[in-house]
């Protein structure tokens, strides 16, 4: 059925439209495929933990700090905290960068604080942790 337009605008019409529509679908992609997560749920052993970055490394008057990661298990009180180290990078002067952080070492980062004697079930501050660059 003909809209009422001519033809030949009605075709060039239709790709100019369908060209748009994929030339947004593939940078859509590209965009998502870049973003970083500052937050995540990971699974262990049958319960699930919330974390998010709370602080990237930051310059401070006793130098630099690494970033820290806040930790909760779902439908609990207690958290905890990992101090990662700060990064070599910024030790030799070198620009920031992105934190680098995922769910793979998040839970890496769980199963750390639960040996080290978290009980997210327990109420009180939050407990703090130092881990290592890969959440161990």
């Amino acid at each position: 059925m003909l809209s009422g337009r001519p033809l030949l605008e009605r075709a060039i019409g239709d790709r100019i439209s369908l060209l748009w529509w994929k030339e947004a679908v593939y940078l859509l992609r590209r965009v998502m495929v870049h973003t970083r997560s500052l937050a995540g749920i990971v699974e262990i052993d049958g319960l699930k933990y919330e974390w998010q970055l709370q602080r990237e490394p930051q310059f401070t008057a006793d130098g630099w700090k690494g970033m820290t990661v806040s930790l909760r298990q779902i439908d609990t009180q207690r958290a905890a905290l990992l101090e990662f180290p700060t990064p070599k990078r910024l030790l030799k002067g070198l620009p920031k960068g992105r934190s680098q952080i995922n769910d793979a070492i998040a839970a890496r980062g769980v199963r750390a604080a639960l040996s080290a004697g978290w009980e997210p079930a327990s109420r009180g501050k939050p407990m703090v942790f130092m881990v290592d660059a890969n959440g161990d």
